[in-house]
């Protein structure tokens, strides 16, 4: 998994995790103005510089970052980010100081079974360039991470995004 590192490397750790369909650049705006953290952000596996890791399961997921927390650490999570937040806070504590979620799920979607195809089926639709721009404006993405959004729709597996959007369905 790549992990960008930011900030002060003296100062309190931070894990900041992305969503699913974007990756740790969502982040740069935070990390312009976080003075005095030391920020972990990974591009979580089917994503960004970490596109070609296949997703092999929340749990691996949540595995593999407790492996980067040396030490009791802030995590910040961000829809499928902060799913994994839960996970990683409920399974490590040990290593999680404290947790901030922000637009996780509280309960799994009723009809989530019934989504996956029609997930699974328009994803591809994500690796146009044209889509993917409507998609990343619709969705409030900054003008000055567009280009980002769009590199990312068109780098990551559909196959991946497909399960990971389920299990955060889920």
């Amino acid at each position: 998994m790549h992990v960008m590192r930011a900030g002060n490397a003296d100062g309190p750790p931070v894990l900041l995790l992305h969503g699913a369909g974007v990756a740790g650049w969502m982040w740069r705006p935070v990390l312009a103005r976080l003075h005095g953290p030391s920020a972990s952000v990974p591009d979580l596996p089917g994503h960004g510089l970490s596109a070609a890791e296949p997703f092999l399961g929340q749990g691996a997921t949540v595995d593999e970052l407790a492996g980067l927390l040396t030490q009791p650490t802030v995590v910040v999570g961000f829809s499928w980010g902060a799913q994994l937040a839960v996970e990683l806070t409920a399974r490590h504590p040990e290593r999680v100081a404290g947790s901030v979620i922000v637009s996780g799920l509280a309960r799994p979607l009723a009809l989530a079974p019934l989504l996956d195809p029609l997930i699974a089926a328009t994803l591809p639709l994500a690796r146009s360039a044209r889509f993917a721009r409507l998609q990343g404006r619709s969705m409030g993405v900054p003008d000055a991470l567009l280009a980002d959004f769009v590199a990312t729709s068109r780098d990551a597996d559909p196959g991946s995004v497909a399960r990971i959007i389920a299990a955060n369905n889920r």
